[in-house]
């Protein structure tokens, strides 16, 4: 945290926004694992306040698409699954319109299919964690903490919903859907 606070201090002296974007997502991440969540929200929503203002060069968007993230999972943990779709859904339109495949874009899918778990909607949630399967296998990018979360909570609740055997249905369904299709989908909300 002391460390993160320092980086922001000097991100924020040299005028960097995208820098100081991506410390507020590191200095949150610590603060959402704390469980003060209140904290970690009202420094993302200052951060993409910020970030909104400026010009969408390549390190501004992925300051941005981290920030949206970081604002959907929280927002799950409060239970605000709309506004939760809003962030991860303009996280995953910005990610794949700049960027394409990238660990961010399996983020949001993942953040997605807890949204859909937690609205009664398993097998979409179930499929959705096939096709962030399928681009982690391929870009070979590990889960996050942040990330791990919303899988873990999205996944329990697709299999206590749907049992064993539709959500392997579901999941192999996403996980063998083609990329370009699977973005398309998840963006349907």
């Amino acid at each position: 945290m002391r460390l993160s606070e320092q980086a922001l201090a000097i991100a924020r002296e040299f005028g960097n926004a995208s820098g100081s974007g991506l410390v507020v997502c590191n200095l949150t991440d610590a603060l959402h694992a704390r469980g003060d969540l209140d904290q970690a929200r009202a420094l993302l929503e200052e951060s993409l306040s910020s970030l909104r203002r400026q010009e969408q060069r390549l390190s501004i968007v992925n300051a941005l698409v981290n920030t949206l993230a970081r604002l959907g999972s929280i927002e799950c943990e409060t239970g605000e699954y709309a506004r939760a779709a809003e962030f991860y859904g303009e996280s995953l339109e910005l990610v794949w319109q700049y960027v394409g495949r990238a660990y961010e874009t399996a983020a949001c899918l993942e953040g997605l299919a807890r949204v859909d778990a937690m609205q009664d909607q398993p097998e979409r949630a179930a499929w959705l964690l096939g096709a962030s399967a399928a681009l982690r296998d391929e870009t070979g990018t590990p889960l996050t903490p942040t990330a791990r979360a919303d899988h873990d909570h999205a996944s329990e609740a697709a299999h206590a919903a749907l049992g064993e055997v539709a959500f392997e249905t579901a999941w192999t369904t996403g996980n063998e859907t083609p990329f370009e299709a699977s973005i398309t989908t998840a963006l349907e909300l």
